[in-house]
C-alpha cells in the first residue's frame, strides 16, 4: 500500500507526463487519461507543494512512513525527506506543541505516581537509562521500563491509533487534549 505522499507524487509525474511535462507530449501506452476537452494543456501550471501540510496531513505522512517501513531507520528517512519538508510552519509548530506535551507528560509525575520517562543526553530514555523499546513491558509491570507505554498512550490520539492500556491514565491524557486537537483540526 502507498502512503499519501507517494500516491501524490505518482499523480503529479502522471499530469506531468499527460501535459506535456514529462516531455513526450502524450501519455504513456495504456494510460486511461481522457485528455478529449477543449482546454489548452500546452502551458500546464506546476504548484509548489513544498509546505502545504497542515499539522494533520504531517501527522498521517508519518504514519504512511512507519506503516510503509518496518525498520525504523526507514521509516525516519522517509520522514524526513517526504514529510518534513512538506509541512506548513503553522502545522509543524502546532505538532511541535502536541509532542512536547505528551513528552512533558511522561517525564513528569503525575496522578499514576513518578514519572515514566527521564532525559540524558537530551533523549528521553527509561528510569532505569535504556532506550524506549517496543519490547518493553507494557502492563506496568515495571515502573523502571514504563517510558515506552506511557509515550504511545499519552501520545496516540495525536498519531490517529488506540491506546496499548485504553484504561490507563496515560491514554490520551486530559492536559494534552487541546493541543492535540488543535493539530489534528490543523488540515490537510
Amino acid at each position: 500500500m502507498r502512503s499519501a505522499c507517494e500516491m501524490f507524487a505518482v499523480l503529479c509525474s502522471a499530469t506531468l507526463l499527460a501535459c506535456g511535462g514529462g516531455g513526450g507530449g502524450s501519455p504513456p501506452s495504456g494510460s486511461k487519461l481522457d485528455l478529449s476537452f477543449a482546454g489548452d494543456l500546452a502551458t500546464p501550471t506546476i504548484f509548489d507543494i513544498a509546505g502545504k501540510l497542515g499539522c494533520s496531513g504531517y501527522v498521517d505522512c508519518q504514519n504512511g512512513c512507519a506503516n510503509m517501513n518496518a525498520d525504523p531507520t526507514a521509516a525516519t528517512n522517509c520522514i524526513s525527506m517526504s514529510c518534513t519538508p512538506d509541512v506548513s510552519p503553522n502545522g509543524e509548530s502546532r505538532y511541535d506543541t502536541a509532542i512536547g506535551c505528551g513528552q512533558s507528560y511522561c517525564l513528569s509525575a503525575n496522578d499514576l505516581g513518578p514519572a515514566r520517562c527521564e532525559t540524558q543526553g537530551g533523549m528521553l530514555v527509561n528510569l532505569d537509562g535504556t532506550v524506549p523499546s517496543s519490547s518493553d513491558p507494557k502492563n506496568g509491570s515495571n515502573s523502571m521500563k514504563a517510558c515506552y507505554a506511557c509515550l504511545e498512550d499519552a501520545l496516540a490520539s495525536l498519531y490517529k491509533r488506540a491506546c496499548i492500556d485504553p484504561s490507563s491514565a496515560d491514554c490520551n491524557p486530559a492536559v494534552c487534549a487541546d493541543d492535540t486537537q488543535l493539530c489534528l483540526d490543523d488540515k490537510p
